[in-house]
């Protein structure tokens, strides 16, 4: 074993990084036994040694304050030990099945961590599943933690990381449960109403009217980012025996794209989303309020509504202005369900202006 290293393996038994020139002697003597005569020049080519491969830092040369010259070759006052550099861990190769081969590829150790353990639970339980169970059932089996896939973005739909599909582990992302109230409604029709508040009104004044025969919360605008699906819809239409579906939300851009977007997601389902025309019809003869921030053009989005109100609906939205559904008050509502009844009563004017 060569001088430096023994040198070394004795400077950090003290545990501390700066070592005096009186501890370098202290180590030099019981290690090398040679005459003082001899010990400095032999310690000097150790401290040289172990400079070069970066386990000490020596002072510079140039520096004569740092440097006792009444010995031959000339010794430090004092060295600096550099830190032990931490071992990298190695990354063991996880036997990866083809379905989560692509898991090697991610460099996020926490989240790679995970899908060994994903893909070791798959690995040993191929199924077939008796029945599927929402995905948090499995993070909490495989992860002893109900919310780590979603912490560690495991999710995609209903796939792990956009690649493997939930069902390999016997799982699936359960759409989000619909708020609803049912009314005694001859009516086949239920109404999905956007905003929280307009549902609320709307629903506890169709409880008296029985018009729709369910009144469902779309979830505001997040409408279209799984609040509501047409799984979760179906379950709806089975549930309160109804088989058409009606839509009312904010008369602006915003309000009809996220109404087109539903209705195109639900087609692909063999479904369709019709607009709420005596609500939009409401809406219209309101006083409109300006936009408080720019949107995006409606662009072809206004097809979804009816062609009665595509040319006012376009006027209103190029003149920078909206109707939320929250103008619609009491008689209002009232009226537009009577309206969709067909009751001959309710064909009065019902503009009304609002102080702004």
């Amino acid at each position: 074993m060569s001088d430096a290293i023994r040198l070394l393996a004795e400077l950090r038994k003290g545990r501390r990084q700066t070592v005096i020139r009186a501890e370098l002697l202290v180590c030099a003597r019981s290690l090398f036994l040679e005459s003082d005569k001899q010990l400095p020049r032999r310690l000097r080519a150790a401290l040289e040694d172990l400079q070069g491969n970066g386990s000490i830092r020596l002072p510079s040369i140039r520096n004569k304050e740092a440097w006792d010259r009444s010995t031959v070759p000339p010794l430090p006052h004092q060295i600096s030990l550099r830190a032990v550099p931490k071992e990298r861990k190695q990354r063991s190769e996880a036997a990866w099945t083809p379905e989560f081969a692509f898991a090697s590829r991610i460099q996020a150790s926490a989240k790679r961590d995970a899908l060994v353990a994903i893909n070791d639970h798959f690995a040993r339980n191929r199924g077939p599943w008796d029945r599927m169970v929402p995905y948090r059932i499995r993070s909490a089996q495989i992860l002893n933690d109900e919310k780590a896939f979603d912490r560690l973005g495991l999710i995609e739909g209903n796939t792990i990381c956009g690649q493997a599909p939930l069902s390999l582990i016997g799982a699936y992302n359960p759409d989000l449960p619909l708020v609803r109230e049912d009314a005694a409604a001859a009516s086949t029709t239920v109404l999905i109403v956007e905003n929280a508040h307009a549902y609320d009104l709307i629903a506890s004044l169709n409880r008296e009217l029985s018009v729709y025969r369910s009144v469902l919360w779309g979830g505001g605008n997040r409408v279209t980012k799984r609040t509501i699906s047409a799984l979760s819809l179906r379950r709806a239409l089975s549930a309160c025996q109804a088989n058409r579906i009606e839509y009312a939300g904010d008369l602006d851009p915003e309000g009809i794209r996220i109404a087109a977007n539903l209705h195109a997601e639900l087609a692909k389902e063999g479904m369709a989303l019709h607009p709420a025309s005596a609500i939009y019809r409401v809406m219209l003869e309101m006083t409109p309020f300006p936009m408080a921030t720019q949107q995006q053009p409606v662009g072809d989005a206004i097809a979804w509504l009816l062609e009665e109100f595509r040319a006012d609906s376009a006027s209103l939205f190029e003149g920078g202005h909206r109707v939320a559904q929250e103008v619609l008050d009491v008689p209002q509502v009232t009226m537009a369900l009577r309206q969709r009844i067909g009751d001959t009563a309710a064909k009065m004017t019902i503009r009304q202006s609002y102080p702004h």
